[in-house]
């Protein structure tokens, strides 16, 4: 478990680092925003002061205060597009793993994840050659941990990209990269947050 959160803190400072990358596209993005929305609302405000009225004074706040959420929402939104962006270069660099490293985790999550060692794993494609290198290993640390030890390698899993699925008598485990992701999204996302918006 120690070497599986080392490399999810690896990819985490990674996926930090990159974030204050996109962080200057971010704050250029919201600052053109604001620019037009200022320019927006300021021209609004000339239409309104010329008409002079109490219904102009009236529409002046309701355009004044619409032009401000209207401010927020796009901030929000581009903010919201650059995590997603962080979050996709996160699960892109999971999946582009050194072989090394990747051969790691997944030794790690199956040693976590079987219940008899007698299970059949079902590969991705791109990882079916990595699973098919490692899975001795992982036997004979199986059974150096009592049990069976004869994990075998079942037809390719067509829904996933990385990673595996491990099929038991009674369960099945989701060891997909995407759901490896899907586990630690919840903690990078205020982390990448903090590193973008602080």
């Amino acid at each position: 478990m120690g070497d599986l959160n080392a490399l999810i803190n690896g990819i985490i400072e990674e996926a930090k680092a990159e974030a204050a990358r996109i962080k200057s596209e971010a704050e250029g993005r919201a600052a053109v925003i604001l620019d037009e929305a200022k320019r927006a609302a300021a021209e609004r405000r000339r239409e309104i002061v010329r008409a002079g009225d109490q219904e102009a004074t009236e529409r002046r706040r309701r355009i004044e205060i619409a032009s401000e959420l209207d401010q927020k929402r796009d901030l929000l939104t581009a903010k919201g597009r650059v995590i997603d962006e962080a979050v996709a270069l996160a699960l892109q660099k999971l999946y582009n793993l050194p072989q090394d490293q990747k051969a790691a985790l997944f030794s790690a999550s199956m040693l976590e994840s079987v219940e008899s060692g007698a299970e059949e794993i079902r590969p991705a494609a791109a990882d079916k050659a990595l699973l098919e290198k490692i899975l001795p290993k992982v036997n004979s640390a199986l059974q150096a941990k009592g049990l069976s030890g004869q994990l075998r390698l079942g037809p390719v899993e067509p829904g996933i990209q990385g990673g595996f699925i491990i099929v038991g008598g009674h369960f099945q485990a989701d060891n997909s990269i995407e759901s490896m992701m899907l586990s630690i999204k919840n903690d990078l996302i205020p982390e990448v947050a903090k590193v973008l918006f602080a």
